[in-house]
């Protein structure tokens, strides 16, 4: 599901299924996860050990949505439909009822401060050209 092909199509409105509306998953903008692997090659705390690097907060896919709409200037809206009702084309085997979330507090400990990122609504911007 690209929402930014959607938006850039002009569509008014974004169908998901109802299930994915408040699924969470942990995502990393490029720029800020190569800055992370540097900070962790450079520190010997970071020796030996393994992190998860990531935004310090997960959104839903439909706060997600939203934050792509406000970089590209969309002005549509989501709709959540549930499975049965979806076009086929939008219908997935996935189960949106665990969210992939990971736990970064270990790397900022170590490695990083809050600080060492790129805010979200800059790296949004720039991913959707926006």
């Amino acid at each position: 599901m690209d929402p930014l092909t959607r938006m850039n199509d002009g569509r008014p409105a974004i169908i998901l299924d109802e299930r994915m509306t408040s699924w969470r998953w942990s995502r990393g903008y490029a720029e800020n996860v190569a800055h992370a692997t540097v900070l962790a090659v450079v520190n010997d705390r970071a020796a030996g050990r393994i992190y998860n690097v990531a935004e310090p907060e997960a959104l839903s896919m439909t706060e997600w949505i939203k934050a792509i709409g406000r970089a590209t200037g969309w002005r549509g809206e989501t709709v959540p439909l549930p499975h049965d009702q979806l076009p086929a084309h939008l219908q997935t085997p996935n189960h949106w009822d665990q969210d992939w979330v990971v736990d970064r507090r270990e790397f900022v400990r170590n490695c990083a401060t809050e600080r060492t990122s790129q805010s979200r609504n800059r790296c949004v911007a720039r991913w959707s050209g926006g």
